[in-house]
C-alpha cells in the first residue's frame, strides 16, 4: 500500500493586536532557547555537568517573558535539550530536525 501525503495551506488575516502577540512570541521564545542554551553549555563547559534551568527562573529575571503563552516556551525548551543532547554527545545521537512534525 502507498503513503499518501496531503499538505493544507492556511492563510490566516491576524489584526494588530494578535499581530504584536504573535511577534512578542516569537522574539521572547528566540531569547529563552538562546539564553538557555547558553547558560548550559557555559555551564557544561565549567563543571562538566548538566545544567538543569527551567523557563520559570528566567521569568524572575525578565518579567517580560511573563506576557507570552507558556506552552510556547515550553515547546522552545523542549527544542533546546534535545539540541545541548545533541552537542554533549558531539553531533551524534539526538536528531533535532525532526521537532515540527
Amino acid at each position: 500500500m502507498r503513503k499518501i501525503n496531503r499538505a493544507v495551506k492556511i492563510r490566516i488575516y491576524p489584526n494588530k493586536e494578535q499581530i504584536t502577540q504573535i511577534e512578542k512570541t516569537i522574539g521572547c521564545s528566540r531569547f529563552l532557547y538562546n539564553r538557555m542554551l547558553a547558560d548550559k553549555i557555559r555551564y557544561y563547559q565549567e563543571e562538566k555537568k548538566m545544567l538543569k534551568n527551567t523557563p520559570a527562573g528566567y521569568k524572575k529575571e525578565y518579567p517580560w517573558l511573563k506576557e507570552v503563552d507558556s506552552l510556547a516556551l515550553a515547546k522552545y525548551i523542549i527544542i533546546e535539550k534535545r539540541t545541548i543532547c545533541s552537542w554533549v554527545l558531539g553531533g551524534r545521537g539526538v536528531s533535532v530536525h525532526n521537532e515540527f512534525r
